[in-house]
């Protein structure tokens, strides 16, 4: 291998990887202290796999966290604080990179992750951190409710300093006494020889060990230093951490996900965790489970349980089948039939579709299930429009559907969104519904014969009412009793609390992040400087033909999505390169319905395209793999793509006028071996490379530009390994003052992985960040 093909290898930035030279001095170590500590243990591998290696901007500020959410870590607020020592809710203001399920640093097990928001505590020195995907087959630490003791002895976990190493590859643990406890904070002395908490790691976990796994009950705040490398053995400082046995509710309130943009919400014991939990259904037909938490009325990450739910309606909570498992009731739009999906003993999951009924027509509306008529079994209620009747379908003790329906009320044109559930202090089901006209809630409370429901009465609510989308009844506090989840026609969620008196306070927005599309759930990435800001932006195109951009941070993730344009479906082959002289990043594709080579101006304004502009014809399926950039080593991006039927690359170089390309040229043979082509800056000199993947071997090669634009380099193996053909949407981006082109990709599962760069061996090629699925 030649010299430049062994620089080529030792190309990739291993971004956040927290990998750093002996050399570097403790200024490139600050950002707080925590536990690695001299002369305490080294954790074997696999052990404690919630402890987090935190790596914080291009200083490498280093420092460790704890996973209390499968998307959530907590540490120290100084691994996050400006100059002047604040921290800001949202985008962290430095890329920082989060590697878990990692004692030894040197291996590539666990997950790499990056920090896409902040929620630092109002007034301890902790932060929430939000992870960019959901951390898979390891358990997050459970917060302990119970304060550490003064005499206590707790273990405290990280990747700091020890006595001999200025960053370690290997997490340490020792055992320390708790001291004095105040009322957020506790002070901390080594119980174990030679255990000190040392710069570096500030937010290391303090935990107690239980029967049930370790609880933490704080992470560390403030170090000692005594025994730690570069540090005199005189030191006396008292390390502290600060406590979170007490912060229980603001980490489920913070990491909660809000429920909205969903129809047909209902309630019940999906995951067998003894807590209620939130389903219903997107504008895709996805059904989505939201778990329920120690906390009424915050719900955790969704998941996704079910699809082809489009079309379905009247969706209930009920036990139908006897078995003690909340089952999922639904009319099916397409069939008119009446049907159930079956809880089961693993929970998280509903069993296969059960008809139980048919002619269910949209004459039929307002379903709610609930024990009307007192017995041990759940009933249904539900109104035919067409003679404004209530008809009651009693459970019984077989099961698996109801008896047949009988009249149980007249006079219901009146009313919609009926819910049956417990609204008042008593112990019977009662049955809430909405006056259409008035927009008035109305309660008809249950009686202890169940043969009727009491009068109807005015809750005092006031009105409005009949503006909701939807409402499911919800337990929202301890008390037993029923509140009501309200969906706004913009797609809102509302908590309407009923108290204990029977009263309404006003209803409050669900707390929480709104969980939102990612941008691996489109398709033909690029990437690019779109919007004017100083931030790499991510462009796709999703299965509508709605193409959307996710801005760039400071913090190398992407923001939530915009909207550029519709009708993109059939556009191929996605670039952006600076097709018309104007400065701007224009976007390139081909139109697959008329075979035309399209581009799409960058404006000066930014965040949109200008006009399609047309530049070529015949540009057929037969044509693949187009990459953009400077071939040829002049001033203009030009284009490279492959010929399927004969195997050649042609080059279409850019001209001085713009706006088009010149004639193309074949400028290889022989690429029936590979795809995915990208040009862009790999190695780290001033040349664009190209970069392939063996289709193969799915090996990926880089051919180094040269400096006289003939041809590129022979092609080298980057050293990334086998695996890349099962890959997708292969793009090169450039991150913040990066000179060198980093990858994206798309794998299997739907995760967008990123591969940053920096000049040393090409591992975090095998070891990405992951921006996974939302849920």
């Amino acid at each position: 291998m030649n010299k430049r093909g062994l620089n080529v290898r030792r190309r990739y930035r291993l971004w956040g990887s927290g990998l750093l030279v002996a050399g570097l001095s403790a200024a490139f170590l600050g950002g707080g202290s925590a536990s690695a500590v001299a002369g305490a243990q080294e954790v074997p591998d696999g052990g404690l796999p919630f402890v987090a290696k935190l790596t914080i901007g291009d200083t490498f500020r280093s420092c460790t966290g704890a996973l209390v959410d499968a998307r959530w870590i907590v540490t120290a607020k100084s691994c996050f604080a400006d100059t002047a020592g604040a921290v800001v809710a949202g985008a962290p203001a430095w890329p920082a990179s989060v590697v878990l399920g990692r004692a030894d640093l040197t291996k590539v097990t666990g997950q790499r992750l990056s920090v896409v928001s902040l929620v630092p505590h109002p007034d301890r020195g902790i932060v929430l951190a939000e992870l960019s995907a959901a951390v898979k087959n390891i358990t997050p630490v459970s917060l302990s409710g119970d304060a550490a003791q003064a005499g206590e002895t707790v273990s405290i976990a990280g990747y700091g300093r020890t006595s001999t190493e200025w960053v370690p590859n290997r997490m340490h643990s020792g055992d320390f006494t708790v001291g004095s406890v105040s009322a957020g904070r506790f002070a901390i002395t080594a119980a174990s020889a030679g255990a000190t908490l040392c710069k570096g790691d500030a937010g290391a976990p303090a935990f107690r060990d239980t029967a049930s796994g370790p609880q933490l009950v704080g992470v560390s705040v403030d170090s000692g230093q005594k025994g730690c490398l570069g540090e005199p053995g005189t030191r006396t400082d008292e390390a502290s951490g600060a406590r979170t046995d007490d912060l229980g509710d603001w980490v489920r309130t913070s990491t909660a996900t809000v429920p909205s943009g969903i129809s047909e919400p209902v309630t019940g014991e999906f995951t067998r965790d003894g807590r209620q939990d939130l389903a219903g259904v997107d504008a895709s037909g996805v059904l989505w489970l939201y778990p329920g938490t120690a906390t009424p009325g915050v719900w955790g990450h969704r998941v996704r349980i079910g699809s082809g739910f489009t079309g379905f309606r009247e969706l209930e909570v009920g036990r139908i089948n006897r078995d003690g498992y909340d089952d999922l009731l639904a009319i099916e739009g397409s069939t008119n039939a009446q049907v159930y999906y079956p809880g089961t003993a693993a929970g998280g999951a509903f069993g296969a579709r059960t008809v139980i009924g048919s002619g269910w027509t949209t004459d039929l509306r307002d379903v709610a299930v609930g024990k009307v008529d007192r017995d041990a079994y759940d009933d249904l209620l539900v109104v035919k429009a067409s003679t404004q009747q209530l008809f009651l379908y009693r459970g019984n003790a077989t099961g698996g559907s109801f008896s047949a329906g009988v009249v149980y009320g007249s006079g219901w044109g009146c009313c919609k969104e009926l819910q049956v559930g417990k609204f008042n202090a008593d112990d019977y089901d009662d049955l809430l519904t909405v006056e259409s006209a008035t927009g008035k809630m109305r309660i008809y409370p249950g009686t202890e014969a169940g043969t009727q429901f009491g009068p109807g009465a005015d809750t005092g609510s006031g009105a409005g009412w009949n503006t909701a989308s939807f409402l499911a009844k919800a337990k929202l506090d301890g008390t037993g009793i029923d509140g009501l989840l309200e969906v706004d026609t913009a797609g809102k969620a509302w908590l309407h609390q009923r108290t204990a008196e029977a009263g309404w306070p006003a209803r409050v927005a669900a707390p929480g992040k709104v969980s939102g599309p990612q941008p691996g759930e489109l398709s033909n990435i690029v990437t690019g400087k779109f919007n004017r800001d100083a931030f790499t932006d991510l462009l796709g195109v999703d299965s509508a033909g709605v193409a959307w951009m996710h801005p760039g941070t400071a913090a190398n993730t992407f923001g939530p999505r915009v909207q550029l344009a519709t009708g993109w479906g059939g556009l191929r082959e996605l670039a952006v390169g600076r097709i018309n002289r104007d400065g701007y990043d224009d976007l390139l594709a081909i139109d697959g319905s008329t075979n035309a080579q399209v581009y799409y101006p960058g404006t000066a304004a930014g965040g949109a395209f200008g006009s399609r502009v047309t530049i070529g014809s015949g540009w057929t399926t037969d044509l693949r793999d187009v990459a953009v950039g400077k071939v040829d080593r002049d001033a203009y991006d030009d284009l490279l793509v492959v010929k399927t039927s004969t195997q050649q690359l042609f080059l279409y170089k850019g001209t001085a006028a713009g706006g088009s390309f010149a004639a193309g040229v074949v400028y290889g043979s022989g690429w029936g071996c590979c795809k995915e082509l990208q040009v862009a800056k790999f190695s780290g000199d001033d040349y664009d490379d190209l970069q392939t993947v063996q289709s193969a071997t799915g090996k990926l090669v880089v051919y180094g530009g040269k400096a006289d634009g003939s041809q590129f380099e022979p092609g080298v193996d980057t050293g990334s390994g086998t695996g890349w053909n099962a890959r997708s949407n292969l793009v090169p981006v450039t991150f913040g003052s990066d000179t060198s082109a980093g990858l994206l990709a798309k794998d299997n599962a739907g995760n967008l992985l990123v591969h940053p760069q920096r000049p040393v061996l090409g591992v975090d090629l095998i070891d990405p960040i992951t921006f996974g699925p939302r849920d």
